[in-house]
């Protein structure tokens, strides 16, 4: 059977729509082929319209351009018509009623839309000479198999236009991805890679397309890697299949190894297993993560080395400090004069602050490490403010600058402005402040009359609301003259006032000058008098007792300082002032430890081990003075030795000692005893920073004293220890 006339004319077609996929270059071999159609009178002018969203665009056309590049059916044309209804139209170009879509060669034109099966996608416009017989058996078959065959390839060209369009996009999308993608097969053949995987590896394409993915990687992976795909592929059991793992085993082309993170995905391509292999290169995250090893590592042993710079510097300073301020306090039980006692306060309070910086030192360190703990304390506001202020105050004198502190009463804890933190504080169940403590102070607050008199307004408001709040009654002055109406005044109405704080620095009249008055004028009822400086300095003593003070204290005034100095001259047991500046002068006598008394004759006795001779010298006096018999020891042996050959109530253990140190001493003296004594040994030492304590327990020591040592620490202990105990009965001479 002979094919129809038509197969000839339609194979090229259905051929040119096979190898195209782009529809501008289809469309444009689309035109050329209807030249072959030698039965229609074709003029040469032809186009091809598309459908763009309710218009037709023009994308390709022949012999001539198109004087519209858009139809929208408005005027209504033949091409529109064709297109809306979805049927060959034919007609003379009407210039009147046609856009013109054609050229001037053309008499008649032949609209042959595109069918597909979502609707009419265009149409094509072909120019005749002349019109065509709409009798004619052989174009009307050929129109009738042509117009599905265009819709047909045109519609299978677009769609293919559309899928290499999404495929480059894709492919550009995957090259855009810094990790490296490997798309292999089932039996584990690289069936494609992305632009990351070539810079990863240094493989061109065509080197991995179609080759094993194991090229790509170092023994053991490379040796074993298939039997893991065909074991998956039978059983199912994964190793690496939807899961992450860090390997170091992918291998370069030049055959560097190295670290990767590998994640694998399974897909399925037409019913077949494929996978999908993403890959992070990790030689630079490795590289980071040994440079911080090497840097923590590099801080941690910084760190040592400071901690044990802090450590020793802590002990070499505690070790003199000891003997400074322990034999200061010796000296100052020995009977001194006024100004001597008060030259060994000076230096006993110089000692004490030189502790308190290296223990601000050592809390620092604390904090830079992170081992700062935090201790509930009983503590009073007002006090830690007032030290605040106190790191100010000199500062402040040096350039003629009085300052001051106020805290209303009512507040607890603050917040700072600069910045601020939170520690959680427990609230005291009883008040905590600076009132009368006693029924007598109260009394003597009840009754007392004071009167301010101080040039700074400040000055005058800080002294009032202490006043107020110990409910002293009270007045102010801001100048001597008004001090001077107003002490007479309170005289002649029968109620004078029985206490002054004046100021030192007041212009024309000062505080001195103010006092001798005063003292000098019986009717005002010799008022007991403090004088208040913000100036420091040395004052004369004896210029202070001349001109009949009773006190002194040196502003920013604490408010502690003030109450107990107020209540000791107004009792008037006190002394009058003494030389010693830079605190309040009239102190309350401490009274000093009391030794602990046993029923009988007997006193306790205590060993004492200590290299240094100061600190020997300092602790041997103070035990003594505290009523102890007391032995020495030099070292960790000589130790051992006095514990074997006597029976002690206490011994005190210093760390740090030649020969042997106290810890292994301690830990000897423990395995001698075993279950048959128990003998409290307290390390006694000027290793004070953190875990040290902890090292002394776990030695065997009972407690702990950190040196310089405090004599009320040090009888703190010997009552702790030794309070429930009587002395031990000592073995008779052999």
């Amino acid at each position: 059977m002979p094919k129809p006339a038509t197969t000839d004319l339609l194979y090229p077609l259905l051929k040119l729509g096979f190898t195209c996929t782009e529809l501008s270059a289809f469309s444009e071999r689309l035109l050329d082929w209807f030249t072959t159609l030698d039965r229609i009178p074709l003029s040469g002018e032809r186009a091809l319209w598309i459908q763009e969203r309710h218009a037709l665009r023009c994308l390709t056309c022949r012999g001539g351009t198109p004087i519209v590049p858009f139809l929208n059916g408005n005027p209504p044309c033949i091409c529109w018509d064709a297109f809306s209804t979805g049927s060959i139209r034919t007609g003379s170009i009407d210039k009147a009623h046609c856009r013109g879509c054609l050229g001037s060669k053309s008499a008649v034109i032949l609209a042959l839309p595109i069918l597909a099966e979502e609707g009419t996608q265009g149409v094509i416009s072909l120019g005749l000479h002349e019109p065509l017989f709409r009798n004619d058996a052989d174009i009307n078959s050929l129109f009738s198999e042509l117009i599905p065959v265009l819709g047909t390839v045109i519609t299978a060209v677009r769609q293919r236009e559309q899928m290499l369009t999404d495929v480059m996009r894709y492919r550009t999308l995957l090259d855009t991805i810094s990790d490296a993608m490997i798309h292999i097969d089932s039996d584990g053949t690289i069936l494609s890679i992305n632009a990351a995987a070539v810079r990863m590896f240094g493989y061109e394409p065509d080197e991995l397309i179609d080759r094993p993915v194991t090229l790509l990687m170092a023994d053991p992976y490379r040796s074993c890697h298939n039997d893991f795909l065909r074991n998956y592929l039978s059983t199912g059991v994964r190793h690496v299949i939807g899961s992450s793992r860090e390997l170091n085993g992918a291998q370069r082309k030049d055959g560097t190894v190295f670290p990767v993170e590998l994640r694998v995905a399974e897909i399925h391509i037409h019913g077949k297993p494929a996978f999908l292999a993403l890959i992070q290169d990790l030689t630079e995250r490795k590289e980071v993560e040994r440079q911080l090893r090497e840097a923590r590592d590099q801080a941690i042993a910084s760190n040592r080395i400071k901690s044990e710079f802090l450590a020793n510097m802590s002990h070499e300073i505690r070790t003199p400090m000891t003997g400074v301020i322990g034999m200061t306090e010796i000296l100052l039980d020995s009977g001194l004069t006024e100004t001597q006692s008060d030259y060994a306060r000076i230096i006993q309070q110089s000692a004490a602050s030189l502790l308190t910086i290296l223990n601000d030192i050592l809390d620092f360190s604390k904090i830079e490490a992170g081992k700062l703990h935090i201790d509930r304390v009983r503590f009073n506001l007002m006090t830690v403010l007032e030290d605040v202020v106190d790191l100010f105050s000199e500062m402040a004198r040096t350039r003629r600058i009085e300052i001051g502190l106020l805290m209303d009463s009512h507040i607890t804890l603050g917040v700072g402005s600069t910045f601020w933190f939170s520690i959680p504080l427990q609230k005291r169940p009883d008040a905590f402040g600076w009132e009368a403590d006693t029924q007598e102070e109260e009394n003597i607050a009840q009754s007392t009359r004071c009167l301010i008199v101080d040039a700074n307004a400040t000055s005058r408001k800080i002294l009032d609301h202490y006043l107020t709040n110990w409910n002293i009654p009270h007045q102010a002055a801001s100048d001597p003259t008004s001090a001077l109406d107003m002490l007479r005044d309170a005289a002649l109405a029968g109620t004078p006032f029985n206490l002054v704080l004046l100021d030192l620095a007041m212009p024309q009249t000062d505080g001195l000058m103010l006092a001798e008055r005063i003292q000098r004028n019986d009717r005002f009822g010799r008022p007991k008098m403090i004088l208040l400086s913000s100036l420091g300095g040395h004052v004369d003593p004896h210029a202070l007792r001349d001109a009949g003070l009773d006190g002194f204290l040196t502003k920013p005034v604490r408010q502690s300082k003030l109450f107990d100095t107020m209540m000791t001259v107004l009792r008037g047991k006190g002394q009058k002032v003494s030389t010693c500046l830079d605190s309040y002068l009239l102190r309350k006598s401490p009274i000093p430890p009391q030794p602990l008394k046993s029923e009988g004759s007997e006193r306790y006795r205590v060993l004492l081990v200590e290299d240094n001779p100061v600190n020997q010298k300092t602790a041997y006096i103070l035990l003594k003075k505290l009523g102890y018999d007391v032995d020495l020891a030099e070292n960790g042996r000589q130790a051992i030795a006095k514990v074997m050959e006597n029976l002690y109530d206490i011994v005190f253990m210093d760390v740090q000692m030649p020969e042997m140190d106290g810890l292994e001493a301690v830990r000897r003296i423990r395995h001698l005893e075993g279950d048959i004594c128990h003998t409290p040994i307290v390390a006694m030492t000027a290793h004070a920073m953190a875990g040290d304590r902890e090292k002394c327990i776990e030695a065997g020591m009972d407690d702990y004293l950190s040196k310089p040592i405090d004599r009320e620490a040090l009888a703190a202990v010997l009552q702790k220890w030794l309070y429930t105990k009587k002395p031990i009965e000592q073995p008779p001479p052999l």
